[in-house]
């Protein structure tokens, strides 16, 4: 699991998916802002809405794990 506020291309997900994807295959989720046009806003209102606050990637991860 990664988290990043920035493009979900050329991050740090990215690099963690090709070294985990070619030394030790398993599934890596990244969590990011879209590769879009964003909303506009406050840095917290704007993690906020994607999902990049504390509750926003322990949700996400709880239903990673899940999976």
């Amino acid at each position: 699991m990664t988290v990043e506020e920035h493009s979900p291309f050329g991050g740090l997900g990215s690099m963690v998916a090709q070294v985990v994807g070619e030394h030790c295959p398993r599934p890596v989720k990244c969590l990011s802002l879209p590769d879009a046009p964003v909303i506009t806003g406050t840095s917290p209102e704007v993690f906020a809405h994607y999902g990049l606050t504390g509750e926003g990637i322990a949700k996400t991860v709880a239903e990673f794990l899940g999976n």
